[in-house]
Formats: structure tokens, C-alpha cells, sequence
């Protein structure tokens, strides 16, 4: 088994792909070649640094955002395809068959009414379980969300649900988050992944905080069946791990505040509408809220400036570059190099 202890997924991903690319095993799936670790475990003690964007990589974050807000919402196939069109290709009948929101969505009617009431909208009803459950048994290990369902499944198509299902470990005041999935594509999947599920590991802290249960994130454990690339790839992956001696710029980027959960909420809300906006071609400097917690205003800034340069709007996108310059956080650097792109 290929188990590896890190500090981050930003600050630990070269080192991966580098093992992965010199001691992989090299394994044929139908008429496909891959490298691949089998099985293959990863553990990260700072969750909150989960931007995975080396020199070659070249992320999508705003398609990362987008997604993720796809997800906490159950929109299908929502706004994500817009932000990467390869979506398109995994479509059917107008939606992607392996959403990750509908699954987390799909005990909503078993789920006690209370629990409906307090997070919907804007929440799935396993989070809302899960939360309600480690607030009133702590140690609890009930806490999962389980995403690949054989009943949702269309295991014809080319969108199956990779994660299996999370599970939420609440210890001494730490919130650690094991993540299972069944297989895990090294160059695409994986920096999107953990990008989402360390995100939702914060928020679940943050919401647990607010309820009255003390958690900040702990570990993230990264377990894939198969963690592995496709030699179809080796020259981006061969650029990626050349460029390894480039300056390797990380920043925190969403370090979640302790909030009640209805304004996380609103920040929610607030940078669906921001996503919107921007894909309506309405997008103005004046969307942008200055009282908002700098993670959600640089997540909105990332989001506008994709749409901006998508909608060819050079002079938003000079605003949008001008605002993130003066954020004195520690994330601005990387987020003005990815504006600048």
C-alpha cells in the first residue's frame, strides 16, 4: 500500500506525482494505459492549505468553487459546465449521471423534518445529519456521507461517482475528515477532490462551532482504490515535475471563520450570485461586498475574473486585478498570480 504523511495537498502534490510517475505500477484499464498507486492513502495535518496549482498544472479555480457550490446546492448539472466545458462530454439527458449533489441529497425524505427545516435550502440533508448527530454525540462515528450509491448509479455512462462517502471523526476538539474513494486520476480528479472535500471539512467546523460544539479541522485522510494517471498524459505530467524547481508559490486560501451557520450560508448565496452574474454577462465592480471574509471576496474575485476574461470585459478585469492587490492576506499573492494568468 502507497501511504504517505504530509503537511498539505498544496505543499505535498509534486512529491506525489513524482512518486507516482518514477514507482507506479503500470496497469491496463479496457483500452487505456495507467500509472497507478493500488491501494493508496494520503494525511494532511493542515487541511486549510488546499490550492494545488504547481507551474504546468494551470487549476480552473473558479471552476473548483463553482463546482463545490454545484455540490452544496444538489443543482444539476448547474453552473459548472459553463466554467469547463469538458463537462459536456459526460452529460446525459442534460445532466451529469454522477452528480455528487443528488446523492448527498438522496435520504431528504427520511431525514427528520427538523433537520430539513433548519439547513434547507443550501444544504444537503447528509450534512445536516451528519452535523446534528456529532452535536449531540461528540465521539460519534456515524457521522458519513455516502455519495456512491449502486441504486443512483448509471454505470453505462462515463460519470460514475468516484467518492464513496466521507466520514466526520470529532476528537478533542479536532474535526478530522476521512475521505474514501474508489479511484482517483492523479492529474484531473484529485486537485479538485480535496480541494472540495478540505473545504467542506471547514465548514462542517465552523458550523459545529456555531451550534455550540467546539471543532477546528484536524487531519484529512485521502484514501483512493486507485490513485493513478493515464500515460496518455505523461507529457503534462513529464512538464509538471520539470518545472518542480520553479518557485512553488502556496498561500491559505480558505482558512473558514468561526460564524453562525446562517451566515455561511450567505456567503454561499453570495458567491452563487456573483457566479451567475458573471456567466449572465452582468458582472460590475460594485457586486463585490468589502465586509465579507477575505476568503469568500477573493473566492468571488476568482470567479469574476474567469467570467470576465471568458466575456473578453478587459476593463473588469483590470478592476478586479486593481481590488485583490490591496488584500493584505496571505493568500492574495497566489490569488493575483492566478488573476494574472
Amino acid at each position: 500500500m502507497a501511504d504517505f504523511i504530509y503537511t498539505s495537498t498544496t505543499g505535498s502534490y509534486l512529491y506525489l506525482l513524482n512518486a507516482l510517475h518514477n514507482t507506479g505500477e503500470q496497469v491496463r484499464v479496457g483500452d487505456e494505459d495507467t500509472v497507478e498507486f493500488s491501494p493508496f492513502a494520503a494525511h494532511f495535518s493542515v487541511p486549510q492549505l488546499n490550492i494545488i496549482d504547481p507551474p504546468g498544472r494551470n487549476l480552473n479555480l473558479a471552476y473548483g468553487i463553482v463546482e463545490l457550490l454545484d455540490i452544496l446546492y444538489d443543482d444539476n448539472p448547474g453552473m459548472a459546465p459553463w466554467f469547463n466545458s469538458k463537462l459536456n462530454d459526460y452529460m446525459l439527458n442534460k445532466k451529469l449521471p454522477g452528480h455528487y449533489g443528488e446523492r448527498m441529497n438522496c435520504l431528504v425524505q427520511k431525514t427528520p423534518s427538523f433537520i430539513r427545516n433548519y439547513f434547507e435550502p443550501g444544504y444537503p440533508s447528509q450534512i445536516g445529519r451528519c452535523l446534528k448527530e456529532l452535536q449531540i454525540h461528540p465521539n460519534s462515528r456515524r457521522a458519513v456521507i455516502t455519495i456512491h450509491n449502486p441504486m443512483l448509479e448509471n454505470y453505462i455512462s462515463q460519470d460514475v461517482a468516484c467518492t464513496l462517502n466521507l466520514q466526520f471523526i470529532l476528537r478533542d476538539g479536532y474535526l478530522d475528515l476521512i475521505c474514501y474513494m474508489r479511484s482517483n486520476d492523479a492529474l484531473w480528479g484529485y486537485c479538485y477532490d480535496t480541494f472540495h472535500w478540505t473545504t467542506l471539512q471547514m465548514l462542517m467546523a465552523s458550523m459545529l462551532t456555531a451550534v455550540g460544539t467546539k471543532a477546528e479541522p484536524g487531519m484529512y485522510h485521502h484514501i483512493a482504490g486507485s490513485f493513478h494517471y493515464y500515460k496518455q498524459r505523461h507529457k503534462q505530467i513529464n512538464n509538471i515535475l520539470e518545472c518542480a524547481n520553479v518557485e512553488y508559490e502556496v498561500g491559505n486560501m480558505l482558512t473558514i471563520p468561526v460564524a453562525h451557520p446562517q451566515d455561511i450560508r450567505g456567503w454561499l448565496d453570495y458567491l452563487r450570485k456573483i457566479a451567475k452574474s458573471g456567466i449572465d454577462n452582468k458582472l460590475t465592480v460594485d457586486s463585490f461586498n468589502y465586509e465579507l471574509p477575505e476568503w469568500v471576496r477573493m473566492s468571488a474575485l476568482s470567479i469574476a475574473a474567469y467570467c470576465a476574461r471568458r466575456h473578453k470585459q478587459k476593463e473588469l478585469c483590470d478592476d478586479i486585478l486593481a481590488i485583490s492587490k490591496v488584500s493584505s492576506s496571505q493568500h492574495a499573492i497566489w490569488i493575483n498570480h492566478w488573476l494574472s494568468k
